[in-house]
C-alpha cells in the first residue's frame, strides 16, 4: 500500500476511535491536525492550525506547563502530555496526548501528537480542584505568611499574609513569579545591606538553590521584625521539589524580648551586687542562673559554672576536692544528695567549709519546677554569737564561768551527780583579807589579784571541773566526787597554792582563802540551796579564823569525821602560813607610816601575839 493510502486509512481509524491527532514539522513550526482534534478542542474551521491557536483554547493555568512538557518530549523523542481543554459552553475537559518523534526519509523530524479525552482525569482534576481550594483557604488562614516555591525557584503558593509582612508589591503576586524577583523588592530598599542589589539577589538565589533549611530574622527599615522559617521538599526518587517559606512578624515579639532583657539586666545587676550568693537550678537541675558572690564563696572555678553545669556535677567537684570531709561511699553520698534535691521541698541548713567559713544555706522551691538559693557568709555573724554567748556565761575579768551560767548548770550537774551515784562537791571559796589589798593599794592591783587567783583555782582543780567567780573576791569549784575526803583534799590544795604570795609588778601579797564545802544529795538536794549551804560552811571557815576549809556544822557523819581529822593535820602548815601574811600587813603597814619606823623588835612582838592568838583557835583534832 502506498504511503499516501496508509496514512489516510491511519487517520480514519483514529477518527472512528474518536481520537484526534496532530502533526508539527520541528524544524519549521508548521502544523496539521485532524478534524476529529480541531473539534474536541473546539477549533474554529477557519482557524490556521498553529500552537498558538492551540493554547488559546487551554486552560490558562495549564499553558506554561503544557509548553514545557511538550518540548521535553520533542527532546526526548517521546512523551506523554496532560492538560485541560475550555469548550464553547465553559466545560473543562482533561485530555492525554501521547507525542512521538520521528525522522522522515527525506529527514524531516515531525511530531506526531495522538490526543484523546480522559473522563477520569477530569474527574481527578475537579477533585484536585477542590483540594487545591481547601488548600488554598488553609493557606489564606494561617497566622503566618506562606509562600511555597518548586524547584526552577517559581512562586506556586502563598497567602496575603506573607506579601504584607514582607511589603512586597500585590503585582508579583501570580503564580510562576521567580523568587529572583521577589528578593529583588527587599534587596532595592537595603533590606539586604549595602551593595549592589543584582549581586545580592544573586547571592541569594544561589543559596536558595542549595535547598538546605533555613532561619533567620531580618529587621525591615520602618523597624518592623520578621522572622524567615524555611524547609526543603523532596520528590519521591529524593530530589529537591521545592522549599515552603515561612513569615512571622517578631515585632511585638521582639519588644517584649527587650524588655525581658531590660529585666533580666537589672535583675543581673541587682544579683550580682547582693552581699549574698545567688543560684537558680531548673526542673532538671541545671544551674540556669548564679553571681559572683555564689563562685567566691564556695571557690568556684568559673570556667566551671559558665558551662551550664548541673547540680550533680558540682557535687561531684565538691566531693573530689574533699569539701565534705571523708566519705565512705561517695557514690551513694552522691544519690542521696540527688535525690534530696529532686524533692524540691524548702530547706534551711549551715554548712562549714574545711576552710572555716560558715555558710547559712535557704533554698525554697520554683513553682515552674527547681529551686532558688540563697548562701551568706555567717562566718563573722557566728563568731560574735559566740563570743557574747562566751560572755554570758563567763566572767569578764578572770574568764571563769560566770555566777548566772553557774546556777542554770548546777541543776544538770546534781541530776549526773544522782544518775552516777557519786557525790557533787560544791566549794564556796573567799579571799581573806582582799578588801585590804583593794583599799590599799588601788583596784588594779586587786583586778590582777583576783585574776591570778582565778587561774590558781583554774589550775588546781580537774579540766571536767567547773570553776566560777559568784563575785567579788567570791569563787566555787564544782567537782564530782565518790568520798568527802576527796572534797577535803581539793580544798586543802586550794589552800596550798593560794598560800603562795601573789606577785603584782615588784610587789607581793599574802592572802588566804576561806573554803566552805557542801555535798549533794547530803547536805542538800536542790541546786540553789546547795549553793547557799556552800556559803554557810564558808563562813564558818572564815568565821574560826580563815585560811582553813570547813563543812556545815550537824551531825558528824563518818565521812565528815575522816574530812575533819584528815584536815587537822594541816592547820598547824596553815597557821605558818596566816603568820607569813600578818608579818606583810605588818611591814606594809610600817612602811606607810611617816612617825614609826620598823624593827626587828616589833616584828618578834607581832610574832608572839599571832601565836598565842593562833594556839586559841586551832582546830580540836578529836573532831
Amino acid at each position: 500500500m502506498p504511503r499516501d493510502d496508509l496514512n489516510a486509512a491511519l487517520a480514519r481509524v483514529l477518527d472512528a476511535l474518536g481520537w484526534g491527532y496532530w502533526v508539527r514539522d520541528l524544524a519549521t513550526g508548521a502544523m496539521v491536525w485532524s478534524e476529529t482534534f480541531r473539534r474536541q478542542h473546539g477549533i474554529a474551521a477557519d482557524e490556521s492550525p498553529t500552537r498558538e491557536v492551540f493554547l488559546a483554547h487551554l486552560l490558562p493555568e495549564d499553558r506554561d506547563a503544557f509548553v514545557r512538557q511538550v518540548e521535553a518530549a520533542y527532546r526526548s523523542g517521546q512523551g506523554v502530555v496532560q492538560y485541560r481543554v475550555v469548550l464553547e459552553a465553559g466545560q473543562i475537559r482533561s485530555c492525554i496526548v501521547q507525542v512521538v518523534v520521528l525522522t522522515t526519509p527525506e529527514g524531516k523530524r515531525l511530531a506526531y501528537g495522538i490526543n484523546r479525552f480522559d473522563d477520569r482525569h477530569l474527574a481527578l482534576d475537579v477533585a484536585l480542584a477542590e483540594k487545591a481550594r481547601t488548600l488554598n483557604a488553609v493557606i489564606a488562614a494561617l497566622p503566618v505568611g506562606l509562600m511555597v516555591f518548586d524547584a526552577d525557584l517559581r512562586l506556586r503558593y502563598w497567602n496575603d499574609r506573607a506579601f504584607a509582612i514582607l511589603d512586597l508589591p500585590r503585582s508579583l503576586a501570580y503564580e510562576g513569579v521567580s523568587f529572583a524577583d521577589l528578593i529583588r523588592v527587599p534587596a532595592s530598599r537595603g533590606e539586604y545591606g549595602p551593595g549592589d542589589p543584582e549581586r545580592l539577589v544573586a547571592e541569594r538565589v544561589a543559596l536558595a538553590k542549595t535547598f538546605q533549611p533555613h532561619r533567620l530574622e531580618r529587621q525591615h527599615p520602618d523597624g518592623r521584625w520578621h522572622l524567615v522559617q524555611g524547609e526543603p521538599f523532596f520528590d519521591a526518587q529524593g530530589r529537591p521539589a521545592g522549599f515552603v517559606s515561612t513569615f512571622t512578624d517578631v515585632t511585638a515579639l521582639k519588644a517584649a524580648e527587650a524588655a525581658v532583657q531590660v529585666t533580666r539586666d537589672r535583675l543581673q545587676t541587682l544579683v550580682d551586687h547582693l552581699p549574698s550568693g545567688v543560684t537558680l537550678f531548673d526542673a532538671d537541675l541545671k544551674l540556669v542562673a548564679w553571681n559572683q558572690k555564689f563562685a567566691e564563696l564556695f571557690d568556684f572555678p568559673l570556667s566551671l559554672l559558665e558551662k551550664g553545669v548541673d547540680f550533680a556535677t558540682l557535687l561531684r567537684f565538691n566531693l573530689e576536692r574533699g569539701e565534705y570531709g571523708e566519705i565512705a561511699d561517695p557514690e551513694a553520698y552522691l544519690a542521696e544528695r540527688l535525690r534530696a534535691a529532686r524533692s524540691f521541698v524548702p530547706h534551711e541548713l549551715e554548712r562549714t567549709r574545711p576552710d572555716g567559713r560558715v555558710l547559712h544555706i535557704i533554698g525554697q522551691p520554683v513553682p515552674s519546677g527547681g529551686f532558688v538559693s540563697i548562701y551568706q557568709d555567717v562566718t563573722e555573724q557566728r563568731r560574735i554569737e559566740a563570743e557574747l554567748r562566751r560572755r554570758a556565761l563567763t566572767d569578764e575579768l578572770t574568764g571563769l564561768t560566770n555566777r548566772a551560767a553557774l546556777l542554770s548548770q548546777l541543776p544538770r550537774l546534781c541530776e549526773e551527780a544522782r544518775r552516777r551515784k557519786e557525790y557533787l562537791a560544791v566549794l564556796f571559796i573567799d579571799l581573806d583579807r582582799f578588801k585590804w589589798v583593794n583599799d590599799t593599794a588601788g583596784h588594779v592591783v586587786g583586778d590582777a589579784v583576783l585574776r591570778a587567783a582565778a587561774e590558781r583555782l583554774r589550775t588546781t582543780v580537774r579540766a571536767s571541773d567547773l570553776a566560777a567567780r559568784v563575785g567579788g573576791d567570791e569563787f566555787v569549784a564544782v567537782t564530782f566526787v565518790t568520798e568527802a575526803t576527796q572534797a577535803s583534799q581539793l580544798a586543802q590544795r586550794l589552800l596550798d597554792r593560794f598560800a603562795l604570795p601573789f606577785e603584782v609588778g615588784e610587789n607581793q601579797w599574802q592572802l588566804s582563802p576561806s573554803i566552805g564545802i557542801a555535798l549533794y544529795p547530803d547536805d542538800e538536794r536542790d541546786p540553789n540551796a546547795l549553793l547557799r549551804a556552800a556559803g554557810l560552811a564558808m563562813y564558818r571557815a572564815k568565821g574560826e579564823g580563815g585560811n582553813r576549809f570547813a563543812f556545815l556544822p550537824g551531825v558528824c557523819t563518818k565521812r565528815r569525821r575522816h574530812a575533819v581529822v584528815w584536815s587537822n593535820g594541816c592547820a598547824l602548815r596553815s597557821t605558818m602560813m596566816r603568820f607569813i601574811s600578818y608579818f606583810n600587813r605588818f611591814a606594809i603597814g610600817q612602811a606607810r607610816s611617816s612617825v614609826q619606823k620598823y624593827s626587828c623588835v616589833g616584828a618578834m612582838k607581832s610574832w608572839e601575839r599571832f601565836r598565842q592568838h593562833a594556839s586559841s583557835r586551832l582546830p580540836n583534832r578529836s573532831g
